[in-house]
């Protein structure tokens, strides 16, 4: 027999309510710090009771991690659309790509700049955005696997252009230009079409494949043989 009552799952009320609570927590972030806002802050200004708010997150990292959740996603699906090119290229595009996913949450990333660059579990390396953290660095990994002439170190590479691809966000993340002009021109700056020359050099792809794993070890704690 089929039960009575409401279907399992959230009500459109309550995936409204959910939006409203995130998108509130969101704008505090990037107006006064991770850190320094508080759950009860997030409850007074979506004029809810701090029960209701802690009944859809539990707590602000719950805010932070739906966050990295949902811009990983949309950033691996647009890069996996990407066009066959040249892995140069598609490294390139794969980093502007990432910018213009951010770019509508760049206060609230600034706001959480504490987070993003310390040691703690949420942070960019830390335990708890494994998940989010794997999702894009598979994608940079696939932009150069997936080229027209992959490089025989494609995978090392790839990995070495995902923590790139880091250091262009905090840069932009500062970036006082307007429109962050200095960005973009940094982006066109970086000689990556020189690398495939390089990389035909005797000895250059396995210290490709060094660095790599200093990155991995250094940043991630992940250690190869």
């Amino acid at each position: 027999m089929r039960k009575r009552g409401r279907p399992p799952g959230r009500s459109n009320k309550g995936n409204e309510t959910a939006e409203r609570l995130y998108s509130v927590a969101l704008t505090l972030f990037s107006r006064q710090g991770f850190q320094t806002t508080t759950m009860r802050e997030i409850a007074q200004h979506a004029d809810v009771s701090p029960g209701l708010l802690y009944r859809y997150f539990p707590s602000k990292e719950a805010v932070l991690l739906r966050l990295y959740g949902e811009l990983s996603q949309a950033y691996a699906a647009r890069v996996q659309e990407l066009p066959k090119a040249a892995w140069s290229e598609r490294v390139h595009t794969a980093t502007r790509l990432s910018l213009e996913t951010l770019g509508p949450h760049r206060s609230a990333l600034i706001g959480l700049l504490g987070v993003l660059v310390s040691a703690g579990d949420n942070s960019l390396f830390g335990i708890n955005t494994q998940a989010s953290r794997l999702r894009v660095m598979e994608a940079f990994e696939r932009a150069v696997d997936q080229s027209e002439s992959p490089p025989p170190c494609a995978q090392s590479l790839g990995r070495i252009a995902y923590f790139a691809h880091l250091g262009v966000i905090l840069f932009w993340l500062l970036d006082r230009s307007e429109q962050q002009e200095a960005t973009a021109g940094l982006l066109e700056c970086i000689p990556l079409t020189s690398m495939g020359l390089i990389l035909r050099i005797p000895g250059v792809t396995g210290g490709v494949k060094r660095l790599a794993a200093w990155l991995d070890s250094g940043l991630l704690g992940i250690k190869h043989p």
